[in-house]
């Protein structure tokens, strides 16, 4: 019989942990695993990206009726699923323990330690319910085992993976396409957001470092691929500031507007993996982070230029290098596609996950189901 697989997630809105699901949720469906999708904090976007895909999906929100949906949840994992997969899941993992789901695997995508005293207890709480954890950086697994009161060595890391063929090295003909779209001239450094525009992740640096170049005369234009919270601010401040800087909302053609970007710029404070990073690098464009764990385990020493948090000069002077530099532009680029292909692919991703899986059940006495 087959493996049953539930994916439990907040909700399906788009963002780099819920692209990750959908991401697994196909690639195990492909595989010939049943797998299904459940949300516990309403819908989103990617409800209907999946079930396109034949992976059903079930929505609960235990913010509408917290009692009643949290009973719905543990009836529908009841002797349902041999596996329920949360990311990283409080209340599905108390749901499926109550529902006595032979394997509870947990996967934990930030880094949680500076979260919220009554999260973190609910987290190490729930821990001790959970059969297997899996981390998506080495910097994660230890944080998050820190938080959880356990041995790092019990947390399997599986990296985040990207669809390599998807996000590629674009031919002379696409960039161009790209760039004319964006209205990039010839002599112009197309530096770009990718992301949740909120407070986490501190774009309002991206557009006063715009700002700062266009006072030293780069030429330069930057771009905020997403939406979130702190679009209108940052609307009135790239207006205030002069900073040649376009908000273009949540779009689906990421491939296409990386092909058109110089540079992928990250600025968060807080960071777990950012697979917009991997994307970005997937494409041959070079990356300016912050120089967090998990973002030095993503771009390494090859692939980009990494930067203190929260320090302005030296993300200004790090776009002034690359703006000035298409050598090392090219050369980052190159590399980055190299460590992509040897690190993030998402086939890679898919398959490594499924080996926990077949591990957590065999050390619980269960033998998987084909």
């Amino acid at each position: 019989m087959t493996l049953r697989v539930c994916h439990a997630v907040s909700s399906l809105a788009r963002g780099g942990a819920e692209n990750v699901v959908a991401a697994l949720a196909v690639g195990e469906t492909q595989r010939g695993l049943s797998v299904e999708v459940a949300t516990v904090l309403g819908g989103g976007p990617l409800v209907d990206h999946l079930r396109d895909r034949r992976v059903p999906v079930t929505v609960f929100d235990v913010r509408r009726a917290p009692a009643r949906e949290f009973a719905r949840l543990v009836r529908f994992f009841h002797r349902r699923f041999d596996v329920v997969h949360t990311h990283p899941g409080t209340v599905a993992r108390a749901a499926a323990r109550i529902a006595g789901v032979p394997a509870i695997v947990s996967s934990w995508h930030n880094l949680y330690g500076s979260y919220g005293r009554a999260w973190r207890l609910s987290f190490a709480i729930l821990s001790r319910a959970t059969h297997g954890f899996i981390a998506v950086s080495r910097a994660v697994a230890e944080d998050g085992a820190r938080v959880a009161a356990l041995d790092v060595k019990r947390v399997h890391v599986v990296y985040n993976g990207v669809d390599l063929n998807r996000f590629c090295v674009p031919s002379p003909d696409a960039r161009a396409r790209a760039r004319a779209r964006l209205g990039v001239a010839a002599d112009e450094t197309a530096f770009g957001i990718v992301g949740r525009l909120d407070s986490v992740k501190r774009p309002e640096r991206f557009v006063r470092a715009l700002a700062e170049l266009e006072r030293d005369g780069v030429r330069a234009k930057g771009f905020l691929i997403g939406d979130g919270p702190a679009r209108v601010e940052l609307e009135r401040e790239a207006a205030a500031l002069s900073s040649p800087v376009r908000i273009l909302g949540l779009r689906t053609d990421v491939p296409e507007l990386l092909a058109g970007l110089d540079v992928l710029v990250h600025t968060a404070w807080r960071e777990g993996f950012c697979l917009a990073a991997v994307e970005a690098m997937a494409s041959g464009r070079p990356v300016v982070a912050s120089d967090l764990g998990p973002l030095r385990e993503v771009v390494g020493d090859e692939a980009g230029l990494l930067v203190p948090v929260d320090d302005s000069t030296a993300l200004v002077e790090a776009l002034q290098r690359l703006a000035r530099d298409p050598a090392l532009r090219a050369k980052l680029g190159a590399a980055g596609r190299r460590r992509a292909e040897a690190l993030f692919d998402r086939e890679r991703m898919v398959d490594e996950t499924i080996r926990v899986y077949d591990e957590v059940l065999r050390e619980h006495g269960r033998s998987r189901r084909r």
